[in-house]
Parts: C-alpha cells; structure tokens; sequence
C-alpha cells in the first residue's frame, strides 16, 4: 500500500486563485491609468507655467510695457518669440510661426490642453472639454 495520498489543485482553488490575480491586475491597470493622467496633466501645468513666466518676464524687461491687449493666444505666443523671451527648445518647439494649436498636439495629450484665458491674461490648463468655451 502507498503511504502518499496523491494530491492536486481542484477547480475551485484554480478559480479562486484566477479570481484574486484578476482583482490585482484591475488595480494595477486603475493606478497606472491615474497616475498617467495626472503626470500628463502637470507636464501641461509647466509649459503653461513657462509661458506664464515669459509673460511676467517680459512685464520686467519691458517696465511694464504689455502685449496683452491681444485676445488671441497665437499672437501673444508670437510676440513672446519675437521679443526672445523663451529658451532654445521652446523656440525650436514654436518655431518661428507658433500657435497654440500645434503645441498642444506637440504635447500630445487627450485629455487636457493649454488655452489662453483673456480674462486674467494667462495661459492655463483645462480638460479638453472646457477648451471649448475659451473660443480658440
């Protein structure tokens, strides 16, 4: 006679143990998504940021002269090239003919864009859907 009872996994503990890993994976996948959404949404927070400081920059440098009398964003982001007010990349990024269009397909997120607020004389980050009653 065998004194070892041959034993293995049942269906149930194979369930069971496919139940817990899916559990983990479906966090895992909610915190990443989160995560990747608000890294995207404070990279945008910078360059808005940036922009913002060039303008305040450009207030200093010019005792107090201001350009922002424009409505448009395109044609505050050009003056802010044309005055040199940004570093090499961002004028390689810009370009000679910048518009804000392109820079937020340059930045590449879905979900989030940088607009010009005509109000308060300031670029700012707002959800893609909001973007809309900025008129750009």
């Amino acid at each position: 006679m065998n004194k070892f009872k041959k034993q293995a996994f049942t269906l149930y503990d194979v369930l069971i143990a496919a139940v817990v890993i899916g559990l983990l994976s479906a966090v895992a996948v909610s915190s990443v998504i989160r995560i990747s959404r608000i890294t995207e949404e404070k990279k945008l927070e910078s360059y808005a940021q940036m922009l913002n400081s060039s303008i305040e920059a450009y207030k200093e440098v010019s005792l107090g002269e201001s350009f922002l009398t424009d409505e448009n964003a395109d044609s505050v982001l050009k003056e802010l090239v044309q005055k040199d007010m940004f570093g090499r990349i961002t004028n390689r990024i810009l370009g000679s003919a910048p518009n804000l269009d392109e820079l937020n397909v340059y930045l590449g997120s879905n979900e989030y864009c940088i607009v010009w607020d005509k109000t308060i004389h300031r670029f700012k980050v707002v959800t893609t859907s909001e973007s809309d009653s900025y008129g750009e």
